[in-house]
């Protein structure tokens, strides 16, 4: 039980993403859930390569998609392209690229001037716009079930940075995640947009897009990061042991592997009862460790 808890921490400070993991009395598991790489992309070379063979195909350009003034190295810069200039990774098909449960999208963004334009659509599922005051649109699609019990999109749902966060001739760090508790976007490592929301994400159905809007993006995009929550496999504590208490119950990190305040008020007590009637306790304190 120390292990994963140590192992869900340790996974939340790696990819600066929260993490946690589920206790649940009445079986006797333990689950955890944390972040994986899922795909990156620098564009150091016109093949465009992602990892994980998540390669890119360039459209409306008369020439390499690419400029030498990057955030680090080269960069994709969609002005060297003409009007509805695209840059897509079909990922929709690979069953790693699931933003369901949640993830983490990290990318570094420079605009020549400020105008309203697309500058990523990540499968349909979730898309980003920059605005006239500077600020950025994020909109997620969620998951619902209809009355036949069949899967299908849900409601949009949207949060809007503060004005300023894109300013011309400027590299900025933009960040957005989703953990099933809430959306935020965070601007060199600053948040400048949240919304609780609690919701599956729908499923990517088309290509991850830079680009593609109605009016072309002014800028360059570089060094394109996307991690995806993923659940472990249930584990079952031996027929002697078993956690203390009825209901089901969590302990949660955050980005930086310390106990997530808002879903604890303090350090957490995990308790194990055995069946020769002694009991056993681990404590997760406030800054993540387990005692």
């Amino acid at each position: 039980v120390a292990n994963i808890l140590r192992q869900a921490r340790n996974d939340a400070v790696a990819h600066r993403a929260p993490s946690r993991v589920r206790f649940s009395p009445q079986d006797s598991t333990i689950e955890s859930e944390g972040y994986v790489v899922a795909g990156t992309w620098s564009f150091e070379s016109d093949a465009l390569k992602g990892a994980n063979g998540a390669d890119g195909e360039a459209r409306e350009f008369p020439g390499s998609p690419l400029t030498r003034d990057g955030f680090i190295g080269r960069a994709l810069d969609m002005e060297l392209g003409g009007r509805g200039a695209v840059v897509a990774f079909d990922i929709s098909d690979d069953p790693i690229f699931d933003l369901r449960r949640g993830f983490r999208l990290v990318f570094a963004v420079r605009v020549s001037t400020i105008s309203e334009a697309q500058i990523l659509d990540l499968g349909g599922v979730l898309e980003l716009n920059l605005l006239r005051d500077g600020s950025v649109e994020i909109t997620a699609v969620t998951r619902r079930v209809d009355e036949l019990g069949r899967a299908r999109p849900g409601e949009k749902v949207q949060v809007r940075t503060t004005p300023g966060v894109i300013e011309p001739e400027r590299w900025v760090e933009v960040e957005v995640r989703y953990d099933q508790r809430r959306l935020v976007a965070l601007a060199n490592g600053v948040p400048v947009a949240e919304r609780a929301e609690t919701r599956e994400l729908w499923t990517m159905g088309t290509a991850f897009k830079v680009g593609g809007g109605r009016s072309l993006f002014p800028g360059r995009v570089d060094e394109v990061v996307l991690a995806v929550a993923r659940t472990s496999d249930v584990i079952r504590l031996p027929s002697s042991a078993g956690f203390a208490g009825k209901d089901p119950f969590e302990v949660r990190f955050d980005e930086g592997g310390r106990l997530d305040p808002v879903a604890h008020g303090g350090p957490v007590t995990v308790t194990l009862e055995y069946d020769d009637g002694t009991t056993e306790s681990l404590e997760v304190l406030r800054v993540g460790t387990v005692e």
